[in-house]
């Protein structure tokens, strides 16, 4: 080993990884976290965790705690300048955010202990087991995690930039298998580049020198004594007979396996469908009621202008959504003859309207003022009621913490509004809406039919969105309404990646500052729109419509089924392996002979002797 590794590695090995893991948090915990830079952390968090985590470490809960603040610190800072506005209080805010990055370093540093503990005392006969325990470990552990957290996917270290060749995995496996390829190409980085920060055991200057350190380090996941004595992991058994597989082989065969699982993107189309073939697709004009401060001349919008600027796009419109919470009402009488003015004077297009809405709370009668709740409801000429009506189901921070009084009262008392906020528990619901064409429309009765669904905003960080849906809707209407350009991405990025694991295509208005509206799904993700200014874009959705869902939609995340599998299941195989070896190095010493030469007949020794 050269001077200069062994003063970075061996002499300062706590420096390394610790400042390592917290520089590389600060581009894998952003807000819409890359696939790369998540593999990156996850190698280094890999590889440090062998010199903090076994029996015989030193200081062990001294090295954690500094890990853990690294972390936490390096996955604040991307978030700070759009979580310093999401309470009403910036201080309130960054507490918060400190909280919440510092709860998902404590959970990725269990994850990888756990991981570490399990593995010491399992499979020890097996390498396969070993690398790949950790990627079903992890992609179970933040599968969990984003069901039972109120944020979701955005609480995890899930990818969604950087997943390009492996998209084609969501609509089959679901966001778990992309966490599952993230976990096996760390454990295979990790492997690789272990025996640069561990350094060999001969040298000096090593870890078999070091005081502060086991003596005797072990490979990522620690392996037994081969038949022969050794305990080098990369060693190979070949006695003629049989070849056992190492964890050098084990470790190329996991990165050919991650590389193969690449090529069906090169085969699956992701190009949007064509519109000039009305045979192939059914076009639709979608678009966005934004208005803006120039042309109406008010700080704040109301009814009236979201119904001139649906009005205005009327004409050419197949749906127009309006942005989440557009409009209030103080009852449900109120809300209902609203609805029933927008179906009277816009007489072509399905209107999504979003908005809040004041109620009686039957269960606190001293509430005078009532609970809040944010709804959508699609309406049209068609008919005298909605199509459909749906409640918000997850609440942003703010909300969250409104909506928990004990949460409310103990750690944020001045977080708490006039109006006490409340989510729905009813999931989303489809409707058929007949689509209306003009006579110079090449379509058979001017009419097509298209399956419809709806959620809002935070609704979309949860992965089992839309998984009670009994058809694959053709289209979703997605309004948001976000305070900081960064949140409105992610929630964008959040949203295109539910509808690409449902097979369906996305409408996402954004009221927020700054924020994005767009298109995404079948084979399109642009953003038409940032800000205000209300829009109108035709897209194409595949005809005939197949109405069967998704793999994921149907079996949700049976793929961590498949990765348990996998370890399960890698024993076994080698076990087959090694039992077909033998029945056929048996059945070849019965055609040669015991020593392996083949036989000669006696009589032709005889024979040769005279």
């Amino acid at each position: 080993m050269g001077t200069l590794q062994r003063q970075l590695f061996n002499d300062h090995p706590h420096v390394i990884g610790v400042g390592l893991s917290g520089i590389l948090s600060i581009f894998s915990m952003g807000s819409t976290p890359g696939m790369i830079p998540i593999i990156l952390a996850l190698t280094t968090l890999l590889i440090y965790s062998r010199k903090i985590f076994p029996t015989l470490a030193p200081r062990k809960k001294r090295h954690t705690s500094i890990l853990w603040g690294a972390i936490t610190i390096g996955s604040m800072i991307p978030r700070f300048t759009a979580a310093k506005h999401a309470l009403s209080q910036p201080a309130l805010s960054i507490l918060s955010l400190f909280l919440l990055s510092g709860l998902t370093s404590t959970l990725s540093i269990a994850a990888l202990f756990l991981e570490t503990y399990a593995s010491s005392r399992s499979a020890h006969n097996y390498d396969s087991v070993r690398l790949l325990l950790f990627p079903a470990l992890w992609a179970t552990f933040w599968t969990s995690i984003a069901y039972l957290s109120p944020l979701g996917m955005l609480s995890t270290w899930s990818p969604v930039e950087g997943t390009g060749s492996y998209d084609w995995m969501l609509p089959f496996f679901g966001p778990e298998s992309l966490n599952w390829v993230v976990a096996a190409w760390a454990v295979v980085a990790s492997e690789t580049l272990m025996p640069l920060y561990m350094g060999s055991s001969d040298e000096e200057g090593s870890p078999n020198h070091h005081d502060d350190y086991d003596p005797h380090p072990g490979p990522l996941i620690p392996t037994t004594a081969e038949p022969n004595g050794t305990s080098d992991p990369y060693f190979t058994v070949n006695d003629g007979s049989r070849r056992h597989v190492t964890k050098k082989d084990a470790t190329a065969l996991l990165a050919m396996l991650l590389v193969l699982l690449t090529i069906p993107s090169y085969f699956i189309s992701s190009l949007p469908i064509p519109l000039g073939d009305v045979s192939k697709a059914t076009p639709l004009a979608v678009g966005c009621a934004l208005p803006t401060v120039d042309e109406y001349k008010v700080p704040e919008f109301g009814f009236k202008h979201y119904l001139s600027e649906s009005k205005k796009l009327d004409n050419t419109a197949n749906f127009i959504l309006w942005p989440e919470g557009a409009v209030r009402f103080e009852s449900e009488a109120a809300r209902n003859d609203a609805l029933e003015e927008v179906r009277m004077k816009v007489l072509h297009a399905f209107i999504g309207v979003s908005f809040e809405e004041i109620l009686a709370d039957t269960e606190n009668a001293s509430n005078r003022h009532g609970i809040r709740r944010t709804g959508i409801a699609i309406v049209s000429n068609r008919s005298t009621i909605p199509h459909l009506l749906y409640y918000k189901r997850h609440l942003v921070p703010s909300e969250f913490l409104q909506s928990h009084p004990w949460y409310r009262i103990l750690l944020f008392p001045k977080v708490a509004e006039s109006f006490s906020l409340t989510h729905a528990t009813r999931p989303p619901t489809t409707f058929t809406a007949e689509i209306r064409y003009n006579k110079n429309y090449p379509v058979a009765g001017h009419t097509r039919n298209v399956s419809v669904t709806a959620s809002i905003c935070l609704d979309y960080s949860d992965p089992s969105l839309f998984e009670g849906l009994e058809v694959r809707p053709g289209l979703i209407l997605a309004p948001a309404r976000t305070w900081d350009v960064t949140v409105g991405y992610t929630m964008w990025k959040q949203a295109s990646q539910r509808a690409h694991e449902i097979g369906s295509t996305l409408l996402w208005c954004d009221g927020g500052k700054g924020g994005m509206s767009g298109v995404a799904g079948q084979g399109t993700s642009e953003v038409f729109q940032v800000g205000s200014g209300s829009w109108i874009r035709t897209i194409g959705v595949e005809f005939p419509f197949d109405g069967h869902r998704t793999v994921y939609a149907q079996y949700g995340n049976s793929a961590l089924l498949l990765f348990w599998a996998l370890v399960i299941g890698a024993p076994v195989g080698q076990r087959g392996g090694r039992l077909v070896q033998r029945l056929s190095e048996r059945s070849r010493r019965r055609r040669t002979g015991s020593s392996g030469q083949p036989q000669v007949p006696v009589g032709s020794l005889i024979d040769s002797d005279n």
